[in-house]
């Protein structure tokens, strides 16, 4: 500081002044703070991991969901294939007279509806790329290498309901809510030392000009130490600190069982989703789709020898591609 009149003392004017001072805390309230701030970014380090498992997960449930547009394309020109012969042998019936012409109408709707399913999906897929590039963060036209799908698993084993906590114990919302109880047990404990006293300490230096004095100390310049205690003098307020530091700690407590369960809970239906889609699969893959196969073959060899009617024929198509598309989308799943 610097005086702007200076000040007259027994050595001399007082020109300017410097001074230094330290806060001191009471003894453990820093390593409290510390660790409440190191709580606190131990569970921003778990919202990123979070954070970074949904992305990875959302990015494997586009993929599926691009395996099953690319199944599902495969599955509709198969369809456009049988339609094709079905259309033939009901032209030749036609021509030779033991067909109709409304069964040749009936099959070219038939092939209409197609091209529109396929013309749906190609749109569906590009929608989907796109969404993929969004979440690998790259521009939504480029280009993405063909995703292959692997072989469904087969029914799942249920999960023992006493291994649910140690599989629920691994997820990052759980483990950030376990660090906010660390982190609010120390801001209980910091809240009690508040009731403690801080401290101050410092030093400062007066520059002193000679002046007009004949002293034999005139000149010299002057210095001093402090000390300093701040008293916690407003016990009301700091017991309610107290008091709000322990609802926290009881609401970090009651977050975190909240958020175990919430897991478990996710856990169990997860696993029940994964068997129950793991079983449609393979009804679909043992027994629907053979069957239908199976049924399309017949009547199309009845309908060839007029003992199948056409609206049969074709419902055994429809069917047959139905259960592929329906057998796709639970491998997907």
């Amino acid at each position: 500081g610097w005086m702007g009149e200076h000040l007259e003392t027994a050595r001399g004017p007082q020109s300017s002044t410097y001074s230094l001072s330290q806060e001191i805390p009471f003894f453990g309230k820093r390593g409290l703070m510390g660790q409440m701030a190191e709580r606190g970014a131990r569970i921003a380090g778990e919202s990123v991991r979070a954070m970074e498992l949904e992305i990875a997960a959302e990015v494997r449930r586009m993929a599926a969901e691009l395996v099953y547009l690319d199944e599902g394309l495969g599955i509709q020109a198969e369809d456009r294939r049988l339609l094709e012969e079905i259309h033939a042998i009901a032209r030749t019936k036609y021509t030779t007279g033991t067909g109709r012409l409304e069964n040749v109408a009936k099959i070219e709707v038939e092939q209409a509806e197609n091209e529109t399913e396929i013309l749906m999906l190609e749109r569906e897929g590009q929608v989907a790329r796109a969404e993929m590039n969004r979440l690998l963060g790259r521009a939504p036209d480029s280009a993405l290498p063909r995703i292959t799908g692997r072989p469904a698993p087969g029914p799942a084993a249920p999960v023992p309901p006493d291994s649910l906590a140690a599989l629920a114990e691994g997820r990052p919302e759980v483990r950030a809510a376990a660090e906010a109880i660390a982190a609010s047990e120390a801001a209980v404990r910091l809240a009690r030392r508040n009731y403690f006293p801080d401290f101050m300490v410092g030093g400062q230096y007066f520059v002193v000009e000679r002046g007009m004095s004949e002293s034999p100390e005139a000149g010299i310049d002057a210095w001093m130490l402090e000390f300093g205690v701040n008293v916690p003098i407003w016990r009301g307020k700091l017991g309610a600190g107290v008091r709000e530091a322990r609802q926290m700690e009881a609401e970090s407590r009651a977050g975190r069982e909240r958020e175990r369960l919430r897991v478990q809970q996710e856990i169990v239906a997860s696993e029940a989703h994964v068997r129950r889609t793991g079983e449609i699969v393979a009804v679909y893959s043992d027994k629907f789709i053979p069957r239908a196969e199976v049924a399309l073959a017949s009547a199309r060899s009845g309908y060839q020898t007029g003992a199948v009617d056409f609206l049969d024929l074709l419902d055994s198509e429809r069917l047959l591609i139905s259960t592929r598309l329906a057998a796709a989308a639970a491998r997907a799943d």
